[in-house]
């Protein structure tokens, strides 16, 4: 899998293939930053996933907010100059994010199988004590 990408896409597409946490991918870029100088990579694993910071559209659900972005919205937004019949699997990511805080929150990732070059895609984020099953469909 890892044959066809470049360096960044693969350290790009490990942390949401092995649902590595936030604290243990900035201590990792940490790691690569002193040890391996023939990478440059960022020290935020926010900004190697291309994460959103500008949350918009935060719900209050039971059990907490929950911040809803849409799996047809992400992948319309990203191939909307591109035939999406190319996209046959999606891979599926629920971790958690602890970053400076009492709340673990859980983001719903999703990335494009075979397609390395395309950033990991958030779904919604949720507080992780949210039992899943109480998530609203809303597509």
């Amino acid at each position: 899998m890892f044959d066809e990408m470049d360096a960044k896409e693969c350290f790009r597409e490990w942390p949401v293939l092995m649902d590595v946490d936030l604290e243990t991918l900035h201590m990792f870029l940490a790691v690569m930053a002193k040890k391996v100088t023939e990478f440059v990579l960022p020290m935020d694993g926010r900004t190697l996933l291309g994460t959103n910071r500008k949350a918009t559209g935060i719900s209050e659900v039971s059990g907490g907010k929950l911040w809803y972005n849409g799996l047809r919205y992400c992948l319309e937004t990203r191939f909307k100059d591109e035939d999406m019949s190319s996209v046959s699997k999606l891979k599926l990511n629920v971790g958690s994010i602890s970053e400076s805080s009492t709340a673990v929150l859980g983001p719903l990732i999703i990335s494009v199988h075979d397609m390395p070059h395309v950033k990991p895609m958030y779904v919604s984020v949720f507080p992780s004590s949210m039992r899943r099953m109480w998530l609203p469909t809303k597509e």
